[in-house]
């Protein structure tokens, strides 16, 4: 009695429904999967993945195929790879792409980054203005190469919203450090282009008159070394002790010079120390001196200041390469992705 009453209060339709669902076979709970029918030579176009409810035809994998070989490979209308160029590894990894590429167009739809017509041509008629470039002559250079200016818009397009995205989700995930931009520099510059090793070394002295030997410069030697042992930095032992007419007002900071130009004791003391080594007392003369190890830097050093902004963006720039790369291919686990098999003749 109990059920019946449950009953009444339900609506028949949906009554008939889980009597259908009941009726089903298991196998209708599966998930979906593709049948893919065969090309053939006689192919005009066809869908080769879809990404998402997004599809990739043919024609698409056609052009990236030959601009990926320059014109020195092709897709024949049955799939398979024909001409030179490019292997059958290199045809799944140019797919890949452009599945990562229809991941890309279904974020920047959810994060409504689509860029406009109306963008789209300021952005197109800024780039033609920048290279100083007339219109018609742009298209007689699309023509040229094979292109249409329907396919250059579609291209362009995807590259502005491809920066809207790495601006708005990509760049807080990246950032960059001034020794990282470095070692990528030294990574990527062409050895004795431009470049010399010889070192520039910059010191701070601290002067005593007298031999190292003589017992007055002994006693001020371990006063300052006391100094420096209970904290003191170099540069205020040397403001206080040093015994150079400019000590006070220098801090003993020396201009930098080149390894060679600086005295042999200092250059021998010099091998093997790192920055913010402490040597001494060497003598030099009829005096005595310590020195601090303030810097050590090389041609390429000096190149790579100049430089700097320039390499930093360089290094960004592939950082957001692969932090795209790496987050799209965490958003494929997120897609359904159907891909038909290629490559059969």
């Amino acid at each position: 009695m109990r059920t019946t009453r449950i009953s009444k209060r339900i609506p028949i339709v949906l009554l008939v429904l889980w009597a259908l669902l009941d009726q089903l076979p298991a196998q209708a709970n599966e998930p979906y999967k593709q049948e893919w029918t065969n090309l053939s030579q006689t192919t005009q176009d066809a869908i080769v993945a879809s990404v998402g409810g997004q599809i990739l035809l043919l024609s698409d994998l056609r052009r990236a195929v030959s601009i990926a070989s320059r014109g020195q490979a092709d897709l024949a209308p049955s799939g398979a790879l024909v001409g030179s160029g490019l292997e059958q590894q290199q045809l799944k990894e140019i797919l890949d792409k452009l599945i990562e590429q229809s991941l890309l167009e279904i974020k920047v739809k959810e994060l409504s980054l689509e860029v406009t017509e109306s963008e789209l041509d300021q952005e197109i008629a800024s780039f033609l203005s920048q290279r100083n470039i007339d219109r018609d002559d742009f298209l007689d250079m699309l023509s040229a190469e094979g292109e249409t200016e329907q396919s250059h818009r579609a291209e362009f397009k995807r590259q502005l919203e491809t920066q809207r995205f790495i601006g708005r989700v990509i760049k807080p995930l990246v950032s960059v450090t001034d020794e990282e931009v470095r070692s990528f520099y030294l990574s990527q510059r062409v050895e004795g282009v431009g470049v010399q090793e010889k070192e520039k070394i910059t010191l701070r002295s601290l002067m005593l008159r007298g031999k190292a030997t003589d017992p007055q410069v002994t006693t001020k030697v371990t006063g300052i070394q006391a100094a420096l042992n209970a904290g003191s930095s170099f540069e205020e032992v040397t403001r206080q002790h040093s015994e150079a007419p400019d000590a006070k007002s220098t801090g003993g900071l020396l201009p930098s010079r080149r390894a060679q130009e600086l005295p042999p004791a200092v250059t021998k003391e010099l091998a093997g120390k790192a920055v913010g080594a402490i040597m001494g007392p060497i003598e030099i003369g009829s005096s005595s001196f310590m020195f601090e190890l303030v810097a050590r830097q090389t041609d390429a050093d000096d190149q790579f200041l100049k430089e700097k902004d320039q390499w930093q963006q360089r290094l960004l720039e592939r950082k957001f390469s692969e932090r795209l790369e790496s987050y799209l291919k965490s958003e494929r686990d997120k897609v359904r992705i159907e891909i038909r098999p290629l490559g059969v003749g």
